[in-house]
């Protein structure tokens, strides 16, 4: 269902069992469900996007439409007739004193009139009542109001609450059927969810003229867990469970107690399936359905397993989502809406596009086995390692695993590099523990290093150097030889811990990359006469000290992704690449160590992260970068400036050649 005439993102919807009524913009659409057909659009809010869409039944007017978005919100009466011809008639406007996370429309209740609860960007809420124009007294304290709007409904502040955690909100949501009973979830720049209920304390009696304005009420339950902000928050329709969705890739479900006080602070289960931030979610008996900005609907079930993966919208992001009777609807950046079933008997599980989905007889590899670094050796040959340690071989394309090994050491954590030349490929551990393993998954050497801190980054800078950084700032430039005795070539320790994530050899100098921006010149010195001391097939021993010549800004906050460099008598030159989308040139004088910024550029304007630079001579053609363009993985030709391949973004890439693709899978 899409328009052409309005390309803006879906923001909000809301659905019943003929029309899904769609936020796009300034503009609300009114769409059929059966015909897929638009059958009304009108601007609804005079300078803020939609973001909130919900029926209040009004025994005068009959169905009505509650729509917020930003500060502003609008009622309107339902048409009894949808067309290209209807025009909404409103009712009633406020504008908010803060951003609304959320609302709630409450129906009238014997005498007493409907009402609108808010919740505000700054953890606080308040209702209002839904009065007859000519029923408002001329002057109301404490009242924005305007009598003289022309419209027949007014809105007039009743009570105004606020939580004893007195902060900035990224999401809040209610639930309940009455105001007293309204229960807030607040997603808190804290990265968590905290629950109270705003209006308990108010008295059952008709409200009073002059506004109510009750002590700060203390969070009942506090949900914890996320690692990242909290943009979403849904309840399940019972009000026994509540999902809240996080920067962090996450979306965590937590069971709610009664008394709420009683709830735990940690989810029952967490659900990860998502590249990139998780926006909206649903909670339903029988599957959990979360969306995110990476274009993807995941189904799960109870235990956290994913079920279903849909990618029906055109990049941009989910940005909404509704459910009714067993229907799903979603709206996307890319001015669509897409219908799902998520009756119970259709949810079952399928092998979709972009899935681990490891062959059913192999057990070893389950949910908590997944891969985290994936290795392309060759067109028939692929290396897995996964989080419990194990080593895989993959033959292609017949898709078969064999387990060559488990390595203990690499449980839960663990770095990796392939050579160039499409030898060895290196792993390290939590515990400076190094091993170099074949192209056929052999493991061809265990080593120890002295510092036992986490490595951070291995990386091969010839066939047969490697540099190896750690926690703590300790760099090291080994030399394993081909016949994999290992000698300490040349040690280094910084006073601040840079974390570096590249790394390359010229000559006597080395070049190392971090992750706040900084490009570090070391010059390697003279080595020292020690002895080496051998322990089987290895030989370690310091031999060599490294030198800090220079550090140098040249990516911003930005961490650093690749270096390369070439040196002649009087300068070395170094090529750097960032996840700004920046490459940076910039020359050493070696006989000041005086280093100057020659060129700072950017290939593309959209691509925002240059993963890979791809040197090569000047008689090839395909000269290349890969990096990401928001939510899309892409690989650019230099020479045409165009993007020549593209995908959805599901790892972080390393190409350390032409022909050998490392994949560090999230």
């Amino acid at each position: 269902l899409k328009s052409a005439d309005i390309n803006a993102p879906v923001t909000a919807l809301y659905c019943t069992s003929t029309h899904v009524f769609a936020g796009q913009g300034l503009h609300l659409k009114i769409l059929d469900i059966k015909s897929a057909a638009q059958l009304f659009q009108e601007q609804v809010l005079i300078q803020s996007d939609i973001h909130h869409i919900h029926e209040l039944f009004l025994p005068t007017v009959g169905s009505c439409l509650v729509v917020a978005g930003s500060k502003e919100l609008a009622i309107f009466a339902m048409p009894s007739t949808i067309d290209s011809a209807t025009t909404l008639r409103q009712l009633a406007k406020l504008q908010a004193s803060d951003w609304i996370w959320d609302v709630r429309a409450l129906p009238p209740i014997e005498e007493r009139p409907a009402i609108i609860a808010l919740a505000l960007g700054h953890n606080t809420a308040c209702a209002y009542q839904l009065v007859a124009n000519k029923d408002v007294s001329q002057k109301s304290k404490g009242n924005s109001i305007d009598k003289d709007s022309g419209l027949p409904y007014l809105l007039q502040l009743v009570v105004t609450a606020e939580s004893t955690v007195n902060c900035l909100l990224y999401a809040a949501r209610f639930h309940g059927r009455s105001l007293s009973t309204l229960v807030l979830a607040s997603g808190t720049i804290f990265q968590e969810t905290h629950l109270w209920q705003p209006f308990h304390a108010l008295s059952q009696q008709s409200p009073a003229s002059e506004p109510l304005r009750l002590p700060p009420q203390p969070p009942l339950a506090v949900l914890q867990g996320h690692d990242g902000v909290i943009f979403n928050i849904r309840f399940s329709e019972a009000g026994d469970e509540l999902v809240s969705l996080s920067d962090d890739r996450s979306a965590r479900v937590y069971r709610l107690s009664t008394p709420l006080s009683e709830t735990s602070s940690q989810p029952i289960v967490t659900l990860y399936g998502h590249s990139s931030r998780v926006w909206e979610a649903c909670i339903l008996p029988h599957v959990i359905i979360t969306a995110g900005e990476d274009g993807v609907v995941n189904y799960w079930n109870r235990q956290g397993q994913r079920l279903r993966r849909f990618t029906r919208h055109r990049g941009q992001g989910l940005w909404s989502l509704a459910q009714y009777q067993g229907r799903l609807f979603t709206g996307g950046g890319d001015g669509s809406v897409q219908q799902y079933s998520c009756q119970a008997g259709t949810v079952k599980p399928v092998v979709t596009s972009g899935e681990w989905q490891p062959p059913a007889k192999d057990a070893c590899l389950q949910q908590t086995n997944h891969p985290v670094h994936v290795v392309l050796v060759s067109n028939t040959r692929v290396l897995v390692v996964t989080r419990c340690g194990n080593l895989y071989r993959l033959s292609l394309p017949e898709m078969t695993f064999e387990l060559k090994t488990s390595l203990p050491g690499l449980v839960r954590y663990s770095v990796a590099h392939y050579d160039a030349a499409g030898q060895r490929c290196v792993l390290g551990s939590l515990t400076g523990l190094l091993i170099v393993v074949s192209a056929e998954a052999d493991v061809l050497l265990r080593h120890q290093l002295d510092t036992t801190t986490r490595i951070v980054c291995v990386r091969w800078v010839t066939p047969t150097q490697l540099i190896v950084t750690q926690d703590g700032g300790h760099v090291t430039l080994l030399d394993i030889g081909l016949d994999n005795r290992v000698r300490v070539v040349a040690a280094i320790d910084f006073e601040a811990d840079p974390w570096f994530q590249c790394a390359a050899v010229c000559q006597e100098h080395v070049l190392l990359g971090d992750r706040t921006g900084c490009l570090h010149l070391l010059r390697l010195m003279e080595p020292t006469q020690e002895t080496g001391q051998e322990t089987g097939q290895e030989t370690v021993g310091t031999s060599s000290r490294l030198e800090l010549l220079a550090t140098v800004k040249c990516h911003g906050h930005a961490s650093l992704t690749t270096l390369q460099a070439e040196q002649d008598e009087s300068t070395l030159r170094v090529v750097s690449t960032g996840r700004d989308g920046l490459v940076c040139q910039h020359e050493l004088e070696l006989a000041t160590n005086t280093v100057h910024e020659i060129q700072r550029h950017r290939l593309m304007k959209k691509l925002d992260w240059i993963e890979a630079f791809l040197p090569v001579d000047k008689h090839d053609d395909n000269r290349r970068v890969v990096g990401f363009m928001k939510n899309d993985l892409v690989v650019v030709d230099l020479d045409v400036n165009q993007v020549v391949r593209e995908g959805p973004w599901i790892a972080t890439a390393f190409v350390a050649k032409a022909t050998h693709l490392m994949i560090s899978c999230c």
